[in-house]
């Protein structure tokens, strides 16, 4: 990202699993890879990373979607837990602790400050846990916030992506007792958020930049009680599934996507438009597609 404008691709690595998540701490990559847990990627030579590890995580181990690191620690959202590893040596990682969460409820992600992790539980809330003993970790409490896709911090204050409820605004100034301050009801779904200061009319601005469904938004933090978008840009949404395969027959390409089988015009390939689609299964996913007379 030399040139931010023309950013180019130097390499890319397989995953065990479905990359939900990735920290970076010195010259490891750490990702959350859905079931097979964290696998630990040495990117000293970016134009030739390497994996070094992969870790499922505890018996109560599940999906992970999230993953934070505070050395010597990574924090894993897995499930309905999180699971804490001593990443000190990043080539011989191990598990040093888990939490089941208290809930039951999905985690989506798992984020220190200072002797704390804040689980963002998905339809409940902000569960606080003291990590002081990574061993032990042990549930603290509960901040109300019925939808939580993640969160980030800076300085005392914490941002939550609140998906369809937009910007949620916390006090982590006693970071066992935090408080809500405001929510910001954006124009989409926000799933991720990462801070950012930029230069207002000659002044440092904190901005909370928000992945939504099919926008990036950029809102001022500056004051958390009046709070307001400052730009957007659009980002063409994906389509709604996941595509395995395609076959083409003249100007379409027809593909086997989830449960559905689509017809896609492609006379114009910068603007294809669907033509049909039908549905086969609700159990059983469509692998492939191939045509024959009509």
């Amino acid at each position: 990202v030399t040139n931010p404008l023309a950013p180019t691709l130097l390499s890319t690595t397989a995953l065990s699993g479905y990359g939900e998540g990735v920290a970076v701490s010195g010259e490891y990559a750490y990702v959350a890879v859905g079931s097979s847990g964290m696998q630990i990627i040495d990117i000293s030579n970016p134009a030739s990373p390497t994996s070094v590890a992969t870790l499922v995580g505890g018996s109560g181990s599940g999906y992970a979607e999230a993953i934070n690191v505070s050395s010597p620690y990574a924090y894993l959202a897995n499930g309905a837990g999180t699971e804490i590893f001593d990443i000190t040596d990043p080539t011989n990682a191990f598990l040093v602790g888990t939490y089941a969460d208290t809930h039951g409820n999905w985690v989506q992600d798992a984020m220190p400050i200072s002797n704390y992790v804040y689980l963002c539980v998905w339809d409940i809330g902000i569960d606080i846990i003291d990590v002081s003993d990574p061993t032990n970790p042990t549930y603290v409490s509960t901040l109300a916030n019925s939808i939580n896709a993640d969160i980030m911090f800076d300085g005392n204050y914490g941002y939550i992506a609140s998906k369809q409820d937009g910007l949620t605004v916390i006090d982590v100034s006693d970071p066992g007792a935090p408080t809500t301050i405001a929510n910001y009801d954006t124009d989409g779904s926000v799933r991720k958020v990462s801070y950012g200061s930029i230069s207002m009319s000659g002044t440092q601005t904190g901005h909370i930049f928000g992945a939504e469904t099919s926008l990036l938004s950029a809102v001022n933090v500056s004051d958390p009680n009046n709070m307001s978008v400052s730009g957007a840009v659009a980002v063409l949404a994906p389509a709604n599934g996941l595509a395995y395969s395609s076959t083409l027959s003249g100007n379409t390409a027809y593909v086997s996507y989830g449960y559905h089988v689509r017809a896609i015009d492609i006379t114009s390939p910068s603007a294809m438009t669907e033509l049909g689609s039908i549905s086969i299964s609700d159990t059983a996913v469509v692998k492939k597609v191939v045509v024959k007379d009509n």
